[in-house]
């Protein structure tokens, strides 16, 4: 097996860097078969961490051979500045280029036993875990809030000595964690999220948590499962935290109030309806249950049962409407954000539909409303997998430029309405949600620009002159 150990101290070195012992004992130690670490089927590189008031000569991170009874030892220098994280994401990322299997961090104040080592590797070797901590017995009860928090079992981030499995830390965003001791809590986070498993062993390793305070470690692990819940709602987006892959479907929003709900109470019973960027087509089973007939387009597939015709286009590109017949409805729900020219995709379907007097329902988010403004007054511009700053869209509306969007690609603008943010997402269709719905109902009233998380428009086209039948 082929191992990196960082031997990382918290401060400066001294003069001299660190005591040998430090790095000495520990291939000592691990050279003894019964721990099984360095024996003839191991390579192991320890790097024992020098700190340093100035940055390297080399303008990165050198290995630096250091004489030790012909060990494999070197010295990295780095910064005094660098944090922990900053230190193991260089690691972790060296370990990964170089075809390590596994990376064992120890703390730099006194000598590990080869049992640690040995303990800590262990469920790594045998391929039963992404990831070993120390153990040291009872929970702490900042773990215990943060699990409680998160909802996933973790260990104490705090404890210095662990293992990590390279082929696990492949699979996770590690370099996105932050460079101080925050990093330790985000990586298991990132871990446990992925469904990599964690353990704890029993080890008796100097541990330098002391030095934190149990009032700072308290503060720093709730803080950070805070954030990860933020996350999960979709309020406060976190690379580091992103679990999905691809783009995200919007699931159906209906028994409250949302824009779904919204086209379903406007869009009369037995109407025949042109559904763009339907999605799976969830709208499109609301609106039979009212003898509806919908058409759907999307550049995904969808189960063409819940349509009567399904047509596989991608809005930005293609121009599948001329023939799709005529519609008293026309939804663009969730729709136009997404689209690299809205007004002149617009245009063409004015042009082309052929109904006498379509009437259009277009729904974007507001990127006027309250929450945005605040945060975007502290500096905070914050994309994320859904809501008003979803990462895929394109284009961001107010109330005044949706309404000009629509009249210079040739709408009447019959209504602009405000729809409340969805609590039901972040609270569960119960009491709670439904008290701030309405309340946000009430502002909206107030103040639509201000406290409307989406804007729903109605508009009819003007007309356009067409040919008499059989003209040339």
């Amino acid at each position: 097996m082929k191992i990196l150990v960082l031997i990382q101290s918290g401060g400066v070195a001294p003069e001299g860097g660190l005591p040998d012992v430090s790095a000495d004992r520990l291939p000592a130690c691990g050279r003894e078969p019964s721990f099984g670490f360095g024996g003839a089927q191991d390579e192991v590189l320890v790097v024992r961490l020098k700190r340093s008031e100035e940055e390297p000569s080399s303008g990165g991170f050198v290995l630096v051979p250091v004489p030790s009874d012909g060990q494999n030892l070197f010295e990295m220098e780095a910064p005094a500045y660098a944090g922990e994280g900053f230190v193991r994401k260089a690691v972790l990322e060296y370990a990964i280029l170089n075809s390590f299997e596994a990376v064992i961090v120890l703390p730099g104040f006194e000598s590990p036993d080869g049992k640690i080592v040995w303990r800590l590797l262990a469920a790594i070797r045998a391929g039963a875990a992404a990831c070993v901590a120390e153990r040291r017995g009872r929970r702490t009860l900042p773990c215990l809030l943060a699990e409680r928090l998160l909802g996933m079992p973790i260990a104490d981030p705090w404890e210095p000595c662990r293992a990590y499995a390279v082929g696990a830390v492949r699979q996770i965003p590690f370099q996105a964690c932050r460079d101080n001791g925050h990093f330790d809590f985000e990586i298991l986070v990132q871990m446990a999220r992925a469904g990599l498993k964690i353990e704890g062993a029993a080890v008796d390793c100097v541990t330098h948590t002391a030095s934190q305070g149990f009032g700072s470690r308290l503060l720093r692990t709730v803080g950070a499962a805070v954030s990860v819940r933020l996350h999960d709602m979709g309020i406060f987006y976190h690379r580091k935290y992103d679990r999905a892959v691809g783009e995200t479907r919007y699931d159906l929003k209906i028994g409250y109030p949302s824009s779904h709900s919204f086209a379903a109470a406007m869009v009369e019973a037995g109407a025949r309806v042109l559904d763009l960027a339907c999605g799976p087509g969830d709208v499109a089973l609301i609106l039979r249950d009212k003898k509806c007939r919908v058409v759907g387009v999307d550049r995904r597939p969808a189960d063409p049962a819940r349509f009567e015709k399904f047509v596989l286009a991608d809005l930005d590109w293609e121009e599948p409407f001329a023939y799709l017949g005529e519609f008293d409805w026309i939804l663009a729900l969730d729709c136009l954000e997404h689209l690299d020219n809205p007004e002149r995709f617009i245009s063409f379907v004015r042009r082309t539909c052929h109904a006498a007097k379509p009437r259009l329902l277009v729904t974007v988010p507001n990127i006027g409303f309250l929450p945005v403004r605040a945060a975007l007054l502290f500096g905070q511009f914050n994309y994320g997998r859904m809501g008003i700053l979803d990462l895929t869209h394109k284009r961001l509306f107010t109330f005044k430029s949706l309404q000009r969007a629509l009249e210079e690609a040739g709408c009447v603008v019959e209504s602009m309405s405000g729809i409340p943010a969805p609590y039901a997402k972040v609270f569960g269709k119960g009491f709670v949600a439904g008290l701030m719905a309405r309340l946000n109902s009430v502002l909206i009233r107030l103040a639509p620009g201000l406290f409307s998380y989406q804007i729903a428009a109605v508009a009819h086209f003007r007309p356009v002159i067409r040919k008499p039948a059989g003209m040339s």
